[in-house]
Order: structure tokens, then C-alpha cells, then sequence
């Protein structure tokens, strides 16, 4: 979350961190994005189509 913070603020797009956390929810909830934790904190990555 930290990196897409920072991300953002380097491109002068300013989102409270709520609303980032609650998009990536209802992203990996549709299966647009996959989440896992590992030992340095969340890791998301685009999901690819299944076809």
C-alpha cells in the first residue's frame, strides 16, 4: 500500500489511503487483481484473463 502511495504522490494524484485499500478489495473480490501476504506485507499483481 505504501508503494501506491508513494506512486501516486510522485504523480501529483492524491487519494486518501482508505479509498486505495477499499478499490483493491473490490478488485481482487471481481478477480481483477490477485493479493497474498508474504513476510513483508501484501504483494498484488494484475490477474490474467482466463480464456
Amino acid at each position: 500500500m505504501g508503494e501506491i502511495v508513494e506512486s501516486l504522490k510522485a504523480n501529483a494524484i492524491h487519494y486518501p489511503s482508505s479509498t486505495l485499500s477499499g478499490v483493491l478489495s473490490w478488485l481482487v473480490k471481481r478477480g481483477k487483481v490477485r493479493r497474498w501476504k508474504t513476510d513483508a506485507g501484501y504483494v498484488y499483481i494484475i490477474a490474467e484473463d482466463e480464456a
